[in-house]
């Protein structure tokens, strides 16, 4: 079932093959509800709700805002993104051998709580800032290039991404590779 109000539509229960074809000026606000997305498929210039969304082959998110967490979903290995914001970060996802670019990865201590996010490439991507109640979760393996880490809040800042002493307990970074170019 689609529903289309101004420049929000919202899809449940659905198998889809491709995207609805949307004509807007500004962000489209998708909602996708217990649905299979059977196709790659690109989601582009899109702010997005999943919940129970299941992707069968790999997806392109360019210049997306997720505009609440995102839960248990599994991103095909080769899934790409490029200025995707998770606003409220993502929790038990998957999403190994994905690229990022220009990804904002949410704020929060647990911006990436329980994810498997291994072999993947990070550029110019933005973190959080890690403290000691963090969840743990897996970047084995990923390559992390020309990233930031940000806090928010009333002294927000960004500084280099240094692997700190509370990364290496929070987070799996065995095999990873920082570098500022």
């Amino acid at each position: 079932s689609m529903k289309k109000g101004g420049s929000s539509i919202s899809i449940s229960k659905a198998r889809l093959r491709a995207l609805p074809k949307i004509d807007s000026l500004d962000k489209i606000n998708l909602c996708l509800e217990d649905c299979d997305l059977l196709e790659s498929l690109t989601f582009k210039k899109m702010r997005l709700q999943f919940r129970g969304v299941r992707c069968m082959k790999p997806c392109e998110f360019n210049e997306v805002d997720f505009a609440e967490k995102v839960c248990d979903m599994t991103f095909p290995r080769g899934s790409s993104f490029v200025k995707v914001t998770f606003k409220d970060g993502l929790q038990a996802c998957i999403a190994s051998g994905c690229s990022f670019e220009r990804c904002n990865l949410g704020y929060g201590q647990n911006a990436v709580g329980d994810c498997l996010v291994t072999q993947c490439n990070f550029h110019a991507c933005k973190f959080p800032f890690l403290e000691e109640s963090s969840p743990v979760a897996n970047f084995a393996g990923s390559n992390f290039i020309a990233c930031r880490i940000q806090w928010s809040g009333q002294f927000a800042h960004e500084e280099s991404f240094v692997i700190n002493s509370h990364w290496l307990r929070k987070w799996n970074l065995a095999g990873c590779s920082v570098s500022e170019t």
